[in-house]
């Protein structure tokens, strides 16, 4: 009986390892957004959202990232001896997990093609640029990444085609509404915005880092989290301004400037010269290190 059980599970671990091993890898961008459903798919229903998404970094993460993405393509994968050794895949999703996640889906072939897109695209001078471009417009993060791919914690695994929220309520003819509350966590947001650390161990730290928020706003007693200053507060919504909008940059730094009418003289002259003495005091509010976070 037990030879028997033991002959069942190893039968139905071959089955879930083929029915996984064969499963569809997505050709083209045609085929990954079938897959991952773009964010005007869901506009039809939610246009307020769609178009405060629409005004963010969001909607351009990889081009946003573009410099630093090519960079480690180039002078990355591209120079460094052990990374061209991996596939390629592997080591871009270092970049995508968190610039485009929906990538997990995409084939060798679709990889390789936007990696070219990701050389051509910068290349002022180069024809194919703009088209580039384009191409790599379609990667962003978008309502179903957030509502979806990132929306449960690890190790919980979201459902597949369900849109997560706050409420949880309501009906669609599109999707299954599921609710769910990791989304107003701060952590929610430090998933990307922080230090993540990809299959093989390496450990990947971008521009934006979460751990001055961590480290020292919340251990000082901070309790703002990322959603209250970048979404609840004014009514930002999906919009999600940081550094680059001036609004949100003078809420984070308090500018103090004390000056003080002085007279000075340069070596060997007699005249005196107006001058003044000027001491400015640069005061960050925001609960996290600025500009990068």
């Amino acid at each position: 009986m037990r030879k028997f059980f033991m002959f069942s599970l190893l039968v139905v671990s071959l089955i879930v390892f083929a029915g996984t091993a064969n499963a569809k890898l997505a050709d083209t961008l045609d085929e990954l957004e079938k897959m991952y459903p773009s964010a005007e798919t869901c506009k039809q229903c939610h246009a307020d959202l769609f178009e405060q998404w629409n005004m963010s970094v969001h909607k351009e993460a990889v081009l946003h990232s573009l410099g630093g993405i090519n960079s480690f393509v180039i002078n990355g994968i591209g120079k460094e001896p052990e990374r061209r050794k991996r596939p390629l895949k592997a080591e871009m999703m270092k970049c995508f997990t968190c610039h485009a996640p929906q990538m997990a889906d995409a084939s060798d072939k679709l990889v390789a093609e936007i990696v070219e897109a990701i050389k051509v695209a910068p290349k002022k001078d180069d024809p194919g640029a703009a088209a580039a471009k384009a191409k790599l417009a379609r990667l962003n993060v978008n309502c179903y990444v957030c509502h979806n791919i990132k929306a449960e914690h690890a190790p919980s695994v979201p459902e597949k085609g369900a849109m997560y929220g706050l409420k949880g309520t309501g009906k669609s003819p599109f999707h299954v509404i599921k609710k769910g509350e990791f989304l107003d966590n701060a952590v929610f947001c430090m998933q990307c915005h922080g230090v993540s650390t990809a299959p093989d161990g390496e450990q990947i730290m971008c521009n934006s880092l979460s751990q001055s928020y961590r480290d020292s706003y919340v251990a000082d007693g901070g309790q703002e989290t990322c959603q209250d200053c970048h979404m609840k507060k004014k009514n930002r919504g999906h919009t999600f301004p940081g550094a680059y909008v001036l609004d949100t940059l003078r809420e984070g730094i308090g500018l103090k400037v004390n000056a003080r009418a002085i007279k000075d003289a340069a070596p060997g002259v007699a005249k005196w010269l107006p001058a003044a003495a000027l001491t400015i005091d640069l005061v960050n509010n925001a609960g996290h290190r600025i500009p990068d976070g």
